[in-house]
């Protein structure tokens, strides 16, 4: 398996661009199914290992984006909110 030696370098990058470990292995997954599904794209075999670590990080920056989105709610100033709670 081409892919069996590289899953611990892309853990370990994965954890360290997301600080969780449960994500970082979704990062990894989608980078292995995201390969799978564009390999007949890979221009040059010789650079795999460098296109995989390559779908690792965007599959990460992707995660954090989403989570980012996910997470952002905007915080009222506490006059406004009380006259929003008023009407």
């Amino acid at each position: 398996m081409l892919v069996r030696g590289s899953i611990a370098r892309l853990d370990a990058a994965a954890r360290l661009i997301l600080r969780d470990p449960e994500l970082a292995r979704d990062a990894v997954q989608e980078a292995l199914i995201r390969a799978w599904r564009d390999l007949r794209v890979l221009r040059d075999p010789e650079r795999f290992d460098a296109w995989l670590h390559r779908l690792t990080v965007n599959a990460c920056l992707d995660i954090a984006r989403h989570r980012r989105r996910r997470h952002h709610r905007p915080q009222l100033r506490p006059d406004l909110l009380q006259l929003l709670r008023a009407l």
